[in-house]
């Protein structure tokens, strides 16, 4: 009896090593997955604050104008552009206006000129927004006569009368040549008073203004034309690219300083002089300059070009600033 119970002894404390050990590992692991789960947790819990931040701060980037932003900076960069205008007695008009956030200047936007071919980017609009529609095919033919032939038509002064020409095609020597011709058969299919109708029903208040094709307008206006034109390219990607591209390379991008693409459209007849766009930088924004008189255009519009660039930037870096202070917080 005294030799059994000596030989049970040490198989219990084997026993009793194996089951220090189990619960030694069970601790371990437990631990290791503990620390780990926090660590997951920690780290997800970070991320989430991240992306909180970064909405917030998104959001405070992309929110409309408000008055407080006018600082002394802003209000100087904005004078350099009126002195330079006044300083050198120039008959300009000009409108700004930041299409994230709506922030807007101008100088005399409400004084009238005659618009010359600024129109064509109205008609144009018209045609696209009624081809993304299904009302208008761009693929449609219109003929071509001599009651349509016009001075300045470097594309259709090369068709012969007679001949059948697509819309699209139309519209691209319109916008990229700023073809004569071409805008008065466009016009034509349009009606003109279904497109100055569509320029009223936009928000502009002189589309058209007076007896033929190209009508009056004024840079309040023009900024009207601008902004729905940004808005169509947007939210029209074939279309709207189409568009863009024939605004792009359209000749007398004076308002291009830098490799930033510029949409736009001039208009010049009989000393006025005019070019509006929508620049794209990484915040882009409209910019419409109506002159009369300069003679020195390309210097002049793109030296107002640039110092509306430099308070553009200016009210960003400022926002910027101000909208990291709320990520920070």
């Amino acid at each position: 009896m005294n030799k059994k119970r000596r030989l049970k002894k040490p198989f219990r404390m084997l026993l009793l090593i194996i089951l220090v050990f189990n619960v030694a590992f069970v601790i371990k692991a437990f631990y290791k997955e503990f620390t780990i789960n926090s660590k997951t947790d920690d780290e997800q819990s970070a991320l989430e604050i991240k992306k909180q931040k970064d909405a917030l701060y998104l959001t405070c980037m992309e929110a409309g104008f408000k008055e407080e932003e006018l600082t002394d900076l802003i209000k100087e960069s904005i004078l350099e552009v009126n002195d330079y205008i006044k300083s050198n007695n120039y008959d300009i008009s000009f409108n700004y206006q930041d299409i994230t956030t709506q922030f807007t200047f101008g100088h005399n936007i409400n004084k009238t000129y005659y618009g010359a071919s600024l129109i064509k980017a109205l008609e144009s609009l018209y045609l696209y927004e009624k081809a993304s529609l299904g009302e208008v095919d761009l693929d449609e033919k219109i003929k071509y006569t001599s009651s349509d032939q016009r001075a300045y038509s470097t594309d259709m002064e090369k068709m012969s009368y007679g001949s059948m020409h697509k819309i699209r095609n139309l519209i691209s020597y319109s916008l990229l040549h700023s073809d004569n011709s071409a805008h008065f058969m466009l016009v034509d299919y349009i009606g003109k008073t279904n497109l100055k109708n569509f320029g009223l029903s936009l928000g502009a208040k002189k589309t058209l203004l007076g007896t033929d094709t190209y009508g009056y307008t004024d840079a309040f206006d023009s900024t009207v034309y601008m902004l729905k034109i940004n808005d169509f390219i947007t939210n029209n990607e074939m279309l709207g690219q189409e568009f863009k591209k024939n605004m792009v390379d359209s000749k007398e991008n004076v308002l291009k300083i830098d490799e930033y693409e510029v949409a736009h459209k001039y208009g010049l007849h009989n000393g006025n002089y005019h070019n509006m766009g929508i620049i794209y930088t990484n915040k882009p924004y409209t910019l419409v300059v109506l002159s009369y008189g300069i003679t020195n255009k390309n210097k002049v519009f793109n030296d107002i070009a640039s110092l509306i660039r430099e308070t553009h930037n200016s009210f960003y870096e400022q926002r910027k600033s101000n909208c990291l202070k709320v990520y920070d917080n």
